[in-house]
Formats: C-alpha cells, sequence, structure tokens
C-alpha cells in the first residue's frame, strides 16, 4: 500500500498520481539524475520526502517558488537580502541590502541579534529542509560546504543560462565610465592571447573596483547602492575568472565597438563568456551529495545532458495527471513567421488568432506572446482588423516620469486593466516566463521563440551546439504555453466544456519539434 504524505511529515492526505513512485525513486538515486514533471503533478514534493532521510536543499531561480515550499510544504527558506528589513536604528526604512556592516561583516552590527536576514539564514543553514535561490548558492560559499544529503536543483532547465552568466561577463562603454574602469583592450579571438588579454583585463578592473569599495565604504550610509553594484560586479568577475582558469576550453570573447548590448542597442565593450555550461555545471553544483536535476519542460535528456557536462545520468519523466485530450494546444493553420514574411503571411495569422480567439467566451481574459516590443504594436493592430477592436492591451515601455518598465511592473498594469476590462488579451513580449495566468484562460504564442541572432554571441553559441539553440528554443515554446494551466483542475478541459484556449500561430514549430518533450507533443492539435 501507498503510505499517506503525513507519514514523512508532508501536510497531505494522500499522495497524487506518480508521487509517492518518484519520491521513492528520488531517494534511491545515484549521485545525480534528472526528473521531468508537468507542471500539476506534484514534483515538489519530492525534496520534502528527502529531507527525511538527510539535510536537503533546494534551488530556485524565483522568490514566487521559494514561498510556495514554504507555504505548502513547510520549507525553510533564505531570499535575498533586500527582502528583509534593516533593524539598525540608524538604517531605518531600509533592507538588509544596504547593511552598514556589509563590508565588516553583518554579525558586526550591533543589533545583528534582531537582524531578520540573520535569523533566517541561521535557520536554512541548520534546517533539514531548505529553500534558497541560486544566485545565494552561487555567491555564499558557506552554504556550499554545509553538511548536504540531497541538493534539488529546481527549474533545472535554466540551469544552462545560469552558469554562463554566473561565469561570464559583459560590461559596456557606459559602466565603464560610470566607475572608472579600465580600457576595454582590443580582442577578436578567443585564442590563447586572447583569453590572456581577457584576463589582464579582469584582473585589473578587480583592483579598480576593491579601491572603489573602499573608498564607498567610508560612508557606508549614503553610499549603500553604489556599494552593492560594485559588490555584485566584484562577484561577476571573480567567477570569471574563476571559470576561465578552470577552464580554456569554449569561451566567446570579443572587445570593440558594437559587442555588448545594452537595452536591445549595441555598445562598445567587452564580452568574455563561456559557450556552454558543460566545463562549470560540475563545479557549480556537483559534491558530495546526491543532485536531483527537477524541471516540467527538460526536453531532450541528452541534449541537455551534454550542455551541463553530465555522464549518463538516471533519467525519469513522470506522466502528466491530466490526459492530452484536456490541455490541447491548437495548431493554428499560420505560415512560417520571420524577418522575410510578407503582408499577407501577417494578414493569415492575424485570421487564424482572431479565429481562435473567437472560438472561446467573450469574457476570456489572456495571453498572446510575440518576441519583440514593436511586433507587440503590429500585432495589436492587425488583429484590430479582425474583429478584436477593444479587446487588446499593448504594454506601455515606460511610466509617466518616462523610466522603462519592467515585467512586474508591466504584470501589475495588466492585472489592474483585466480586470477593469474583462476579455482583455495582452499582446505581450514580457510574459513568456514566471507568470501565473491564475485569471486567465487565453495564452497563445504569436512566434516561435528563437534566441537573437543579431547579437554575434548567440551566433557563435548557435554555431557551438545547433541542438542547443533549438532545445533552448523548445523550452521557452513550452514555458509560454504553460502560463495558464498551472496544474488547477479547472485549468483543463473535460468531455463537455471547453475550459482554456491555448495555441501556436508560426508554422516554424516544426524546427523545434523533436526537442519538445513527449508528453507535450501528444497535446498538440491541427485546427
Amino acid at each position: 500500500m501507498i503510505p499517506s504524505p503525513r507519514d514523512f511529515s508532508i501536510p497531505f492526505d494522500r499522495f497524487r498520481p506518480y508521487q509517492y513512485e518518484s519520491c521513492v525513486w528520488a531517494q534511491e538515486h545515484p549521485d545525480i539524475s534528472i526528473m521531468q514533471a508537468a507542471t500539476g503533478s506534484g514534483k515538489s514534493i519530492v525534496p520534502a520526502y528527502l529531507s527525511n532521510f538527510g539535510r536537503t536543499v533546494v534551488l530556485t531561480r524565483t522568490k514566487a517558488l521559494q514561498q510556495q515550499y514554504k507555504e505548502t510544504l513547510n520549507a525553510d527558506i533564505l531570499m535575498g537580502r533586500a527582502n528583509y528589513p534593516c533593524v539598525h536604528p540608524e538604517n531605518k526604512g531600509r533592507t538588509c541590502d544596504d547593511c552598514l556592516f556589509a563590508d565588516e561583516g553583518m554579525h558586526r552590527c550591533p543589533h545583528s541579534h534582531d537582524c531578520v536576514y540573520l535569523y533566517y539564514k541561521h535557520q536554512a543553514l541548520g534546517t533539514n529542509f531548505a529553500c534558497v535561490n541560486y544566485a545565494y548558492w552561487l555567491s555564499s560559499p558557506r552554504f556550499r560546504q554545509s553538511k548536504i544529503e540531497y541538493l534539488v536543483l529546481d527549474e533545472s532547465h535554466l540551469l544552462p543560462h545560469i552558469c554562463l552568466e554566473w561565469v561570464g561577463s559583459t560590461f559596456h562603454a557606459i559602466t565603464r565610465a560610470e566607475y572608472g574602469l579600465p580600457r576595454f583592450p582590443r580582442i577578436g579571438t578567443a585564442n590563447a592571447a586572447g583569453r590572456g588579454s581577457a584576463l589582464d583585463w579582469v584582473s585589473a578592473t578587480q583592483d579598480v573596483l576593491r579601491g572603489e569599495y573602499k573608498r564607498l565604504s567610508r560612508n557606508a550610509k549614503d553610499n549603500a547602492k553604489r556599494m552593492r553594484k560594485v559588490e555584485r560586479m566584484g562577484y561577476n568577475l571573480g567567477a570569471c575568472m574563476e571559470g576561465m582558469s578552470a577552464s580554456s576550453a569554449a569561451w566567446y570573447i570579443k572587445s570593440g565597438p558594437g559587442v555588448a548590448y545594452y537595452r536591445g542597442a549595441p555598445r562598445p565593450g567587452i564580452v568574455i563568456r563561456p559557450l556552454t555550461a558543460k566545463y562549470h555545471f560540475g563545479r557549480l553544483f556537483l559534491g558530495e551529495w546526491k543532485t536531483l536535476l527537477m524541471s516540467a519542460t527538460v526536453g531532450d535528456f541528452q541534449t541537455f545532458s551534454e550542455e551541463l557536462g553530465i555522464q549518463d545520468p538516471l533519467t525519469r519523466r513522470v506522466p502528466s495527471n491530466f490526459p492530452p485530450s484536456t490541455r490541447p494546444i491548437y495548431i493554428l493553420d499560420a505560415p512560417k513567421m520571420s524577418h522575410k514574411s510578407k503582408q499577407e503571411d501577417y494578414d493569415k495569422q492575424a485570421s487564424e488568432i482572431a479565429r481562435a480567439i473567437r472560438r472561446a467566451p467573450q469574457n476570456w481574459s489572456g495571453f498572446i506572446h510575440v518576441t519583440r516590443k514593436t511586433e507587440s504594436r503590429l500585432l495589436g493592430e492587425r488583429l484590430e482588423k479582425h474583429g478584436l477592436s477593444g479587446r487588446l492591451w499593448v504594454p506601455p515601455l515606460k511610466d509617466r516620469r518616462g523610466k522603462f518598465l519592467g515585467t512586474n511592473e508591466q504584470l501589475e498594469m495588466w492585472n489592474k486593466w483585466r480586470d477593469d476590462y474583462p476579455g482583455s488579451i495582452a499582446v505581450s513580449w514580457q510574459f513568456w516566463e514566471g507568470v501565473d495566468g491564475l485569471n486567465e484562460k487565453i495564452c497563445g504564442v504569436a512566434k516561435i521563440p528563437f534566441p537573437f541572432l543579431g547579437d554575434p554571441y548567440e551566433q557563435a553559441r548557435m554555431k557551438y551546439s545547433h541542438r542547443m539553440y533549438n532545445q533552448r528554443t523548445a523550452w521557452m515554446l513550452q514555458q509560454s504555453l504553460g502560463r495558464t494551466r498551472r496544474g488547477r483542475p479547472q485549468d483543463y478541459d473535460t468531455e463537455d466544456e471547453m475550459r482554456g484556449m491555448v495555441f501556436i500561430a508560426d508554422g516554424n514549430y516544426t524546427r523545434v519539434k523533436s526537442y519538445i518533450d513527449t508528453d507535450f507533443l501528444e497535446s498538440m492539435v491541427k485546427i
């Protein structure tokens, strides 16, 4: 008989289908394994189960997922310092990210015994079930050196990006001028000479940043924000130096005009980034503990494993609790969309999208994902001509003060608009992932999200591994189409009722079809 989750201090009365088997499989796995489990399968229970057999640490990318572990599974979580208020009376109204004692050690603060951040840090280091984010894990040697039996890497499809971001560095001319950094060397290759010049620049820049940090710390209270930026740049350069010292293989190194992108525009700068995570993942995440990688979107296990340099991992695909017929993904009769598309292609696509949306109730709200800011406006105009006038919302680029809006700010604006105008459709380039569409019923993709090849680094990375380029595209596609199906029964169709409209309106999906999860492919329906 399958036992109760409560036998393992998990606050649920019964396991979902496949949950207990997945828990036992994970507990018995060898040094490293990979598990794919669809949204709604309850894979988060696995690390809670493992904590019964040894200290278990879960890593996540988002605060929302950390909170989920805390609220549903009683994990002890530790977020970044900016999430906790500073208790020092001279630092009132600021967060622990502005700690006056960050340079000499937060524990030296005379009010450290009341510090909320230090309390949760101590708790996370001592508990049997902790959840921290990837950034904290990578920047905290003490945490990595603590006793751990199981390390669970949630949202693991993000690991290639996390590794490359942590190990690599990109600096543009604006930052160089603001912080008085050394002049960029002229580097046009990643050979031994190029790597040597890059290492020299990194070392010299670290010296400048150390001096700047020391100068700022003399008046830490007024310089806290700038000190944080300097500190983070120092972390980044330290990881870059360590990565280049550990492996000289597969790097993209360039310096000069137009090599660094800032807000979508090419700028003078320097780019020092690895082309693959295979030489860095093990150094950052493997140890004496057992490591489990979990994700709803692994895709092709072989491509994923090779990208991380994992040899012959044990793998498991956990079936979805919901049959394919209850979660259809409609493939619209749209052309392949590209920079070569003609006006008739755009009109055909808009006609198909409008037709699909009209199949759904008029009061359903939702998302249509595009890849460029300008395309959100243009697609909105085309859809208005096909009968959706008055229902479309295109996110503004800036607020009233002229400040560029991030995803969270745009999402807040969208939530208010949707509540005020039921049945609205957001045509956005920002909502591909990290958005829980709990109040939306429509989710569509108007352009397959291939990485932007206008960036020379992306070109080099694609040439290094075309398979990984396609796999990344498939991951983003699957993530975007999962915004409105979050594992709740009400998100899935029944025999008598359609409860959601999910669609793809770009024939280019066939280019990445072999990299999409089998479970996902089974849901695709041509209309």
